[in-house]
Formats: C-alpha cells, sequence, structure tokens
C-alpha cells in the first residue's frame, strides 16, 4: 500500500506536525511506502492571487509548481 501524506502545519513542533509523524511511523511498521508532501515548507500560499483566480477562471494549465504534486498523486 502506499500513503501520500499532504500537510502545511507552520510550528514543526505542533499537534498537527505531531500526527504527521505518527501518520508516516504507521505505513513504515507495516511494511507500507509512503511519501509527504509539506505544502508549508515548500511556501504554498493558501489563498489565491487575482492573477491565479484569473487564469483557474480561463480553465488554462497552472504547470510547474504542480507538476511535482500531480506526480506524486498519480504515483
Amino acid at each position: 500500500m502506499r500513503a501520500l501524506i499532504v500537510h502545511a502545519p507552520p510550528d514543526p513542533g505542533s499537534f498537527n506536525a505531531h500526527l504527521v509523524e505518527i501518520a508516516t511511523d504507521a505505513p513504515d511498521a507495516a511494511g507500507h511506502e509512503h511519501r509527504v508532501i509539506d505544502l508549508y515548507s515548500e511556501g504554498f500560499e493558501v489563498a489565491m492571487s487575482k492573477d491565479e483566480w484569473e487564469l483557474h477562471r480561463e480553465d488554462r494549465e497552472l504547470k510547474g509548481w504542480t507538476d511535482r504534486h500531480h506526480e506524486l498523486l498519480q504515483w
């Protein structure tokens, strides 16, 4: 089995960050694979800019910064 864990806690000592540690320990213990996307460390903006919203509405592809995430989702 494969597990993709996506999170964005700004504080590495937070409760949510601890939950990610637990969530990665479980697949390891069971012999499963896992990968983690830490959106905060990647500088992910949680709100779209006006320009991004316009691109989204025009149905254009947002290539580049999303490629890695798409690959991980297909993994």
